[in-house]
């Protein structure tokens, strides 16, 4: 690579080509999804993105009424996780933990089950306790 401070070497040139675009912002490989702007700069992403705009959700979320589906696995994932402290904090009454405030660890325990443990301003709210296997 040519640019200063780089010094990263390819032993094909494509490759390099595509490391190029990093430093010269260029995205040639656009969204066909009418109404989306993003734009890629190698086309395995591109195409890794274009499956969120697709029809079909495989990945659907279990919590009752709620009917949200995900193309992709890890994003049903991190779907659950970050609205599951919302939605128990709700369920308990807590309604004065917000997720953007709220800081949680997950610890495991040797029966295989997950406490969260909710913290606001330095306090202790509630301990919950679940099974694994809801965060598979």
């Amino acid at each position: 690579c040519t640019y200063a401070d780089c010094g990263k070497s390819f032993s094909q040139y494509g490759n390099l080509k595509t490391h190029a675009r990093k430093h010269t912002g260029e995205r040639p490989y656009q969204c066909s999804y009418e109404g989306c702007d993003k734009a890629f700069t190698q086309l395995g992403n591109l195409r890794t993105h274009e499956i969120i705009h697709w029809p079909v959700k495989p990945f659907m979320c279990t919590y009752p009424n709620c009917g949200k589906g995900f193309t992709q696995r890890g994003n049903l994932k991190v779907f659950l996780i970050t609205t599951k402290a919302l939605l128990l904090s709700l369920f308990l009454g807590h309604r004065h933990i917000r997720l953007k405030f709220t800081r949680w660890k997950m610890y495991k325990s040797e029966s295989r089950i997950t406490t969260f443990c909710f913290i606001v301003r330095g306090r202790v709210c509630q301990l919950i306790n679940h099974y694994t296997h809801l965060m598979e």
